[in-house]
């Protein structure tokens, strides 16, 4: 056993999710798969707060860091207490990779705007019962609020193939992809945080499964948006 897996931190982490398990997950961890987190803990009587803690944000709940801490708290040296929001100076934060108003817009705009097809409104409506599982959430160096300038650059506008590919020009300086104009955007805030370099673009992509952002280890566009549709202010402007 690694020396982190002995910290109370990690011990911790493992009591609460395995509370999580008997008590919400009728003792089957695997239930976890496709559950929102919102709607499952929406539904407990008595335990609701210990999992949800003092963020009301499912990527930030209790449970959520539990799991984050479990998962890649040894990567990142995580501790209960460099978990949290950035106005709070915590270095680190939960984070979904792709939330359904960045995607789809808010009140769900772009569904509105554009003549989806039946199947397409169906994939729609289950992604938005979905998005908030926990394998759409990720946990990032966060020192200058990455988080939120992710969402509000235009080009990045919290599409996550774009932050991938931000991860892939900070580590690799000089490299071309169809997203390097927009780095210089995301630049001095990344620089805050030496994890992402002292990880390596690689080993973050195996370490937190995001292989289907790249091809041969390079970033790609997933959902196949052009540069001029990125770099509209409009949200609601933005077709998928």
């Amino acid at each position: 056993m690694s020396e982190y897996k002995k910290t109370h931190h990690y011990e911790q982490a493992v009591e609460l999710i395995r509370g999580f398990r008997d008590e919400v997950l009728d003792g089957d961890l695997s239930k976890l798969i496709n559950i929102n987190l919102e709607s499952l803990i929406d539904k407990i009587e008595d335990e609701k707060s210990k999992y949800i803690g003092s963020i009301k944000d499912p990527d930030m709940y209790a449970i959520s860091q539990a799991i984050y801490i479990v998962l890649w708290g040894e990567v990142y040296k995580l501790t209960s207490d460099s978990l949290g929001s950035w106005e709070k100076h915590y270095p680190f934060r939960g984070d979904t990779m792709n939330s359904y108003n960045s995607v789809f817009g808010k009140d769900s705009i772009i569904v509105k705007n554009y003549k989806l097809d039946n199947d397409l409104i169906k994939k729609v409506e289950t992604f938005k019962e979905r998005y908030h599982c926990i394998g759409n959430f990720i946990v990032i160096p966060n020192r200058g609020n990455i988080n939120q300038r992710r969402a509000n650059y235009y080009g990045l506008q919290d599409f996550f193939d774009g932050f991938v590919a931000m991860i892939y020009h900070h580590c690799n300086q000089g490299a071309h992809s169809e997203f390097e104009d927009f780095y210089l955007n995301l630049e001095t805030t990344l620089n805050n945080n030496e994890e992402y370099k002292k990880l390596g673009f690689e080993r973050w992509i195996d370490t937190f499964f995001l292989n289907d952002y790249v091809k041969n280890y390079s970033p790609i566009n997933v959902y196949n948006i052009s540069k001029d549709i990125r770099k509209k202010e409009d949200k609601g402007c933005i077709m998928v």
